[in-house]
């Protein structure tokens, strides 16, 4: 049947074709190549608008007709405010009390009780606004 010769010969031939090299892909047809597969039609992304809620704003109307206007912090981890009064604001940090809340700085202390009655100080204790009554 076949020689030893002719079955050597054979093995080669397999193993050498098993072993071709593919034709290289110029650099311009590995773009195109890429740029269709990114081209392929996905599902529609749709977006959703992300809403963000406006922090209430809380107004006091205080003796002598001034108003103090208290927003909390659009950060819901924060227990900070931010007082407005006579055209100034300040960002008040929240402290710890038995007799309602207390925001202060280093230039505004604002007390409200469980009432709803505001006051704010300054840092030398002169009342700014007393008698806060909300709105």
């Amino acid at each position: 049947m076949f020689n030893i010769k002719s079955m050597i010969l054979l093995v080669g031939l397999l193993m050498l074709n098993g072993c071709a090299v593919p034709p290289a892909l110029t650099p311009v047809s590995q773009i195109e190549d890429v740029q269709s597969h990114q081209q392929q039609p996905s599902k529609p992304v749709t977006r959703q608008r992300a809403t963000q809620k406006m922090p209430k704003v809380v107004e006091y109307r205080c003796q002598k007709n001034q108003k103090v206007r208290v927003q909390p912090n659009s950060n819901q981890k924060s227990k900070a405010i931010q007082v407005t009064f006579n055209q100034t604001s300040h960002k008040l940090s929240s402290a710890v009390t038995k007799i309602g809340k207390k925001y202060s700085n280093i230039r505004w202390i604002w007390r409200e009780d469980f009432n709803g009655r505001g006051q704010l100080s300054d840092n030398r204790g002169k009342i700014l606004a007393d008698n806060c009554i909300r709105q």
